[in-house]
């Protein structure tokens, strides 16, 4: 299955850059069937603390490459809320479903995660409300065990694989149309 990025927040002039091509032919032959459920598993599981956090409907998003402050940066898929201003969430609950990707990947597919990214957002949320390095902290690392302890529920996994596999078969329509588009999920 052929997966191209969405392209829409790259610069015309940086549309052939090297590293975008090469980013983009690394993505064809990363995306077997089982790393794309795995990509899948990390984003459904955003999803569902996502949903249980703000009660938002999350949009999955297929491959999509950025480029800012001169540098790209690539997601194979990610999640996002529609926030309306003034929504309020609880910040435990805010750190579970930027955690819950990382932790997955660790317990289930026995790949180091890279959270980093998650981290970071979940800490400028976190700024933006005035707390402290040590309370983010606190959260962050208070989500990763939640989320770990709800991992080892079989009806949670249940939930979280059946997720996955209606995520995965939207990005393959999406490849198969040759549109990358945000979907509701």
């Amino acid at each position: 299955m052929k997966f191209t990025f969405d392209k829409s927040r790259i610069p015309q002039d940086k549309l052939n850059d090297p590293r975008l091509l090469r980013e983009e032919k690394q993505l064809q032959l990363d995306m077997s069937e089982q790393y794309l459920l795995e990509v899948c598993a990390h984003e459904a599981i955003h999803a569902i603390y996502m949903e249980r956090a703000s009660h938002i409907t999350p949009v999955l998003s297929g491959p999509t490459a950025f480029f800012e402050n001169g540098s790209f940066s690539f997601s194979n898929a990610y999640v996002r809320p529609h926030i309306e201003i003034g929504h309020v969430r609880d910040n435990l609950d805010m750190a579970r479903w930027y955690a819950a990707g990382g932790v997955a990947d660790r317990l289930l597919t026995g790949r180091e995660a890279g959270d980093c990214e998650d981290f970071l957002a979940f800490k400028w949320e976190m700024t933006e409300v005035g707390a402290t390095e040590d309370e983010i902290a606190a959260l962050w690392n208070q989500a990763k065990l939640d989320v770990e302890l709800e991992l080892r529920n079989p009806e949670f996994l249940r939930e979280l694989w059946g997720r996955a596999w209606e995520f995965k078969k939207q990005l393959e329509v999406q490849a198969q149309s040759g549109s990358i588009q945000e979907s509701r999920s």
